[in-house]
């Protein structure tokens, strides 16, 4: 009768374990404790310079592309959001040493913020041009939501006017990649020309 005790007690342990561990992969990884979480893309692009001189730019903070809402076609518009200019986070030691060396040059550090669900079908756009309007770099990023995060990344740049004259190829560079991610984790993308550090971490949706 004892022997029989222990193995149904053995066999409950058991059952509660694997209750456990199938709540732990099925609830979904966003909300805890009733709260509701977003994330925050943080990512800084930089140019390699290859004794080229440092040129100004400014940004165009591209929204995030407007697209029509899949479940709900009488929804015209889903929301925009906006890329904003960080220069304080987890990335701005990578930012300064870029800046403090000869040989990069920092074209844009910044982040945005995505919450799961109603942002899932955006894709999030930026453009940089020169002083004179003339287009520097334009990319697109789509971060997939699930119980993987992975990034689309798409980003064009453009030649200088100086490049040409100097008889090198005037023909822009591409850099296209899909990469899992990792919270808080740093991910480097890297071309020849070019470079895209990012890190993504949990934030509060109210944010």
């Amino acid at each position: 009768m004892g022997s029989l005790l222990s193995i149904l007690s053995n066999q409950k342990v058991r059952v509660r374990w694997l209750v456990c561990l199938l709540a732990t992969v099925l609830v979904p990884q966003n909300t805890i404790a009733g709260e509701s979480f977003g994330y925050q893309v943080e990512f800084l692009i930089f140019r390699n310079l290859k004794g080229e001189p440092h040129t100004e730019h400014r940004s165009r903070y591209a929204i995030l592309e407007q697209t029509r809402h899949k479940l709900n076609p009488s929804k015209k518009i889903v929301k925009n959001l906006r890329f904003q200019a960080a220069f304080t986070g987890q990335l701005e030691p990578v930012r300064h040493k870029l800046a403090a060396s000869h040989r990069y040059q920092v074209l844009f550090h910044g982040h945005w913020n995505q919450t799961p669900g109603t942002d899932n079908d955006k894709t999030a756009r930026l453009d940089l041009t020169s002083v004179d309007g003339r287009s520097l770099l334009s990319g697109s990023f789509r971060l997939h939501i699930d119980q993987l995060l992975f990034l689309e990344t798409t980003i064009v740049l453009h030649n200088s006017p100086t490049t040409a004259l100097s008889g090198a190829s005037n023909m822009p560079h591409l850099l296209k990649e899909t990469r899992r991610l990792r919270l808080r984790e740093i991910h480097y993308l890297d071309h020849p020309e070019f470079g895209l550090v990012l890190t993504i971490r949990r934030h509060p949706a109210s944010e």
